[in-house]
């Protein structure tokens, strides 16, 4: 997917400009704002999923039950210089973790 975001980047002349990421950032502050406010809250669903543990203090790994019932990929703390800190995947790419969306991205609070 890396590879596809990048050539999609450069197709469309899509570049990591300051403007590009103060309005990124402008969006995910307004949805950290609207998340705060409860506004999604009655779009998202409460989900509880197993996941793995590993103790290490008694070298063994088990299962527990874990419910999710907040959008996780919602930033507070997102600013620009921090956005333009964080160096692209690949060497003269623009993808990077700071404007990548995240697995759980089909919840995505683009809908302010």
């Amino acid at each position: 997917m890396l590879q596809t975001a990048e050539k999609v980047a450069e197709r469309y002349h899509i570049f990591a400009s300051s403007d590009r990421m103060n309005m990124a950032c402008k969006a995910r502050n307004a949805a950290a704002a609207a998340a705060a406010a409860g506004k999604f809250n009655d779009e998202i669903v409460p989900i509880t999923v197993s996941m793995a543990v590993a103790d290490k203090e008694e070298s063994r790994i088990y299962t527990k039950g874990s419910t999710l019932t907040t959008d996780e990929g919602i930033r507070a703390d997102t600013t620009t210089p921090g956005v333009a800190a964080i160096k692209p995947a690949l060497p003269g790419g623009v993808i990077a973790a700071g404007n990548a969306s995240q697995f759980s991205d089909g919840a995505a609070p683009w809908s302010l």
